[in-house]
């Protein structure tokens, strides 16, 4: 990393380390010494939100940084919850963060996301997965990868997204994650952007691109439930995949 780096905060929660970082004018976040995000990053959740035209109920998995909070407040979303195991992040980062709604403290909820998932708390006609990325589901320690996307398909009334890492990896992820949505009879389409990060949106009804979102799409397809399905598991794929890079 060239330039210099200012630390702004550097603080060891329950769950990870967390710092702040200033860096060629740019307020970085790490946790555990890997690069998440900028602060503020309108266009990260300016995409997410975009197909949800009718600002319906929106669920976010994770997302401590607080970077939707701006968005949320412009686009006049007012039922949303957020499910953030680590208080400490967003105590960190919300200070940070303009634009904020009135009262966006009482939609953040601080316990583990999979959990609220499970008993049907976090149940939308939109979810956004920003726990982790979908190209780190393996990571997940309490549930299985096939599990989770059960429990995604199972809450969300019409749209699940996340994202993929553009280098070979996350593509070969990203098509294991189409055929599993598939094969629970959700649709896809995926998106590139300037910040090379691929968007993975999956619908179980027919989808609609929005104008925004056009100019990017690199994968559109809906795919039938019958697609056939691999020899191997999807754990045992994500294995195979994470020992070959």
């Amino acid at each position: 990393m060239s330039g210099i780096v200012n630390v702004v905060s550097s603080t060891i929660s329950k769950y990870q380390h967390i710092m702040l970082a200033e860096h060629n004018g740019m307020l970085t976040l790490g946790l555990d010494g890997a690069i998440q995000t900028v602060l503020p990053n309108d266009e990260y959740y300016g995409i997410l939100t975009a197909p949800n035209q009718r600002c319906e109920k929106l669920v976010i998995l994770g997302g401590g940084d607080m970077t939707c909070l701006p968005v949320l407040n412009r686009r006049g979303f007012t039922e949303w919850d957020m499910y953030e195991i680590d208080a400490e992040v967003v105590n960190i980062c919300s200070p940070h963060i303009p634009e904020k709604p009135a009262g966006w403290e009482t939609h953040v909820h601080f316990e583990d996301a999979v959990a609220a998932l499970e008993d049907g708390r976090a149940k939308a006609p939109h979810i956004i997965e920003d726990m982790l990325g979908m190209d780190r589901i393996n990571l997940l320690s309490d549930v299985t990868p096939e599990r989770f996307i059960d429990l995604l398909c199972e809450n969300a009334g019409w749209l699940v997204t996340g994202y993929v890492s553009s280098n070979m990896k996350g593509m070969l992820l990203g098509e294991l994650l189409r055929i599993e949505f598939a094969k629970r009879g959700f649709g896809y389409y995926t998106t590139l952007l300037a910040s090379s990060e691929v968007y993975f949106y999956a619908s179980r009804k027919p989808l609609v691109l929005p104008e925004r979102v056009k100019p990017f799409v690199i994968g559109y397809a809906v795919v039938p439930k019958d697609t056939d399905i691999a020899e191997f598991s999807l754990s045992d794929q994500l294995q195979i995949i994470e020992e070959a890079f």
